[in-house]
């Protein structure tokens, strides 16, 4: 298994003037975010010592993502379909969100578990949004569109780690996957193609697939 690690450190570009409510994608420059949002869900239950329910939940832009388990003693948390272990910490303070699973079809009969990811965010910027939302239910948070527009509004620093698991993927193709459908959300996001920003999200899939 090959396991990558990306981190991202959200500045959020102006916000077109109207933003239609009816459509359920997110800006790319934030995907990771919004793909984390239910994570954060999990995050602020767990600063206000409420426990959260063992449930699956789908992001409509990444993959489905899981409540992460209780940490076990050696301080993980498992992806269950894929039995892959994630550190509930990483070094400066960033704290694990939820994990998910990445699943493809097969000519429409069969899914396979392409990659497993966990979701990290600093401990400081998830408790400035706990302060408003936690005592949400996790539901609630799933439908919040203030919720979800003030993540993305955030100045979130962020890691994602991403973990292959089938093993006939190169990371050469997760790199072209990822070049296709993060830079066709660019383009519906802003209305232009902004190269260098998806390079820069690229350059990490590149100096991994060396």
């Amino acid at each position: 298994m090959v396991s990558l690690r990306f981190p991202f450190s959200f500045s959020q570009p102006p916000r077109p003037p109207h933003r239609s409510s009816a459509s359920p994608h997110y800006p790319t420059a934030a995907a990771a975010a919004a793909a984390a949002g239910i994570g954060l869900a999990v995050y602020l239950k767990s600063a206000n010592q409420v426990e959260p329910s063992p449930q699956r939940l789908s992001s409509p832009m990444w993959a489905a993502l899981s409540l992460s388990d209780a940490p076990t003693a050696t301080g993980t948390s498992v992806e269950p379909k894929t039995g892959v272990a994630f550190p509930t910490a990483l070094d400066g303070g960033r704290r694990l969100l939820g994990i998910g699973l990445r699943k493809s079809s097969v000519l429409g009969m069969k899914d396979i578990n392409v990659y497993a990811f966990g979701v990290y965010a600093d401990d400081s910027d998830v408790k400035k949004l706990s302060e408003k939302y936690g005592m949400l239910l996790v539901s609630e948070l799933k439908e919040n569109k203030e919720f979800i527009a003030d993540v993305l509004d955030q100045d979130l620093c962020m890691t994602v780690r991403l973990q292959i698991v089938y093993g006939r993927l190169s990371i050469r193709s997760v790199r072209n996957a990822f070049e296709k459908s993060v830079g066709s959300r660019i383009k519906k996001f802003s209305g232009a193609d902004n190269k260098e920003l998806l390079q820069s999200f690229l350059s990490f899939l590149i100096a991994l697939a060396q």
